[in-house]
């Protein structure tokens, strides 16, 4: 499951790993940058792998808990607006599996998650975000400081 598809590559990274019979479920907002994504998996012979959702993703995230997708997804990776990085990760826990993970992406925004002080919006909800999930305990949880930052919860 990719929350936030942008140029496509988590997607084809995620489509590369399920192999042939696996499906990546991607979510994307905007049809902007679809044509990207979209050449980049059929170079690869990846695009019957992928079923891309265009529509806001907390939409699309509820309708696939409403559709019996709840409990069946190995994997989530979300890079989306910062914003709802928390209500992102709470649909995307309930799609998870026991044992699969939800990872987030840019977890430590250019080190600046620290700086209590820091008053800019998106760095204050990466906070609220780190936070909720270093506290939520249906997770064990592991924070990589690779890039931007990298959290994966695992579902117990």
């Amino acid at each position: 499951l990719d929350v936030g598809v942008f140029t496509g590559s988590s997607s084809l990274a995620a489509a590369l790993a399920v192999g042939e019979g696996g499906t990546v479920f991607a979510l994307e907002k905007s049809r902007k940058h679809n044509e990207m994504a979209r050449k980049y998996w059929a170079e690869a012979g990846v695009e019957k792998r992928i079923d891309l959702r265009i529509g806001p993703a907390l939409e699309t995230l509820e309708k696939m808990l409403d559709t019996g997708h709840e409990d069946t997804v190995d994997f989530a990776f979300i890079d989306a607006d910062k914003g709802n990085y928390v209500e992102y990760y709470k649909r995307c826990l309930k799609l998870v599996r026991q044992g699969g993970i939800v990872t987030l992406d840019n977890t430590l925004f250019k080190g600046k998650v620290i700086d209590d002080d820091c008053s800019e919006k998106t760095v204050k909800y990466i906070q609220e975000a780190n936070q909720f999930i270093r506290n939520d305990d249906k997770v064990d949880v592991l924070m990589l400081n690779i890039g931007d930052g990298y959290t994966m919860a695992i579902k117990k």
